[in-house]
């Protein structure tokens, strides 16, 4: 569980750049998803069968500097929940590296 912790919190600062969004019309659905995923104030459990999935829509419309960290994150997520659920180890490690680039990414364009 100390593994999906960390995750959480690598998580909340990522949602956290989120309560303002871009209104340019080339990350406007970017910002859309992660709006959907969850921002601000409110922090989805990343320990939950919704938010890899949600990780993927945004993957879809991402832009492709970031698209790549956003399916490593969502597999990441996958793993930590199965493991989870089974008690082991996540077969995916956590690379801290895609949320600061999604972090960065996510100032630079929906928090303008």
């Amino acid at each position: 569980m100390r593994t999906i912790t960390r995750a959480a919190m690598a998580f909340a600062v990522g949602t956290a750049v989120l309560t303002g969004c871009g209104s340019d019309d080339d990350s406007s659905a970017y910002c859309n998803a992660l709006k959907d995923l969850g921002g601000g104030s409110y922090v989805p459990n990343t320990a939950n069968s919704e938010t890899a999935p949600k990780m993927r829509k945004i993957a879809e419309v991402s832009p492709p500097e970031i698209k790549a960290d956003w399916l490593k994150f969502a597999d990441w997520q996958e793993s930590a929940l199965n493991a989870a659920d089974s008690g082991t180890t996540p077969a995916t490690q956590f690379d801290h590296g895609v949320v600061e680039r999604i972090v960065a990414y996510n100032e630079k364009t929906c928090m303008k």
